[in-house]
């Protein structure tokens, strides 16, 4: 998988035909041994939400402020990051920030991992999803998917995750309005405790029906939680801060 900085140079969408399941495990990077959690972050690509705009951008950044205080604080590490968009073949997902990231906070001389796949210091995860959140703005502009395959996306986040060893946190960027490709069947999928959290704005048809969004979160919401969802919620994503992430994401017991 290209880096992000080669992905943003690219401005060709990647829509790769789905030969099977099968090919959704082997199409993921597994995770790195002793990963003990994870923290996915799923952001429509679809043309009913992106591209993203200046509205988008502060939710973005209060999502990476709190996946860099929850990776610090709160998750168990080695904690595995990453960041895919929801489009045309969500199994296959182009990945805006690269492949994921294993952070594990290491007090050594080195201020850098050993490999691309490993970040060991806050600076460098700090730089990381400064690097990552403008990659994922930029590349929304001109790469808008036509369809949205949102249980794609779900069923390669779930994948990425199966083998994680503790909590397993899925956020989802998106309208949750699932438009997928002609002949295109739903893709099943199974969480395994996932605490999903719906960051939702509603989409450019919205406006003709605006209680549709809402019953699209309760929707998806039930799906989730049958699907095998430890706990959901939602936020919206205008006027979203930092602070209204973690009480959604861990709730105080």
């Amino acid at each position: 998988m290209a880096t992000a900085v080669r992905i943003l140079k690219s401005r060709t969408s990647w829509s790769v035909p789905v030969a099977c399941c099968a090919a959704l495990l082997l199409s993921c990077k597994g995770p790195v041994d002793g990963t003990r959690s994870s923290l996915i972050v799923l952001v429509d690509f679809s043309k009913s939400f992106a591209p993203l705009g200046p509205e988008d951008r502060p939710a973005l950044q209060a999502v990476t402020q709190v996946v860099r205080k929850l990776a610090n604080e709160r998750l168990e590490q080695p904690v595995k990051i990453l960041w895919s968009i929801i489009g045309n073949e969500s199994l296959h997902p182009l990945q805006p920030c690269g492949p994921a990231k294993s952070f594990a906070l290491k007090l050594t001389g080195r201020t850098s991992g050993t490999g691309d796949q490993e970040l060991i210091s806050q600076q460098e995860l700090k730089d990381w999803l400064d690097t990552c959140t403008d990659a994922v703005a930029g590349l929304s502009q001109n790469n808008v998917q036509e369809f949205t395959d949102i249980s794609g996306a779900v069923a390669f986040a779930a994948a990425n995750g199966e083998s994680v060893q503790t909590d397993r946190l899925l956020v989802v960027f998106s309208d949750f309005i699932e438009d997928l490709p002609p002949k295109h069947a739903v893709t099943p999928f199974t969480l395994h405790g996932e605490r999903v959290m719906m960051l939702w704005r509603p989409g450019s048809q919205d406006h003709q029906n605006p209680s549709a969004m809402m019953h699209r979160l309760d929707d998806w919401r039930a799906r989730f939680t049958a699907a095998g969802a430890k706990a959901t919620c939602a936020r919206p994503v205008l006027g979203l801060s930092a602070d209204d992430i973690p009480p959604c994401l861990w709730p105080t017991q």
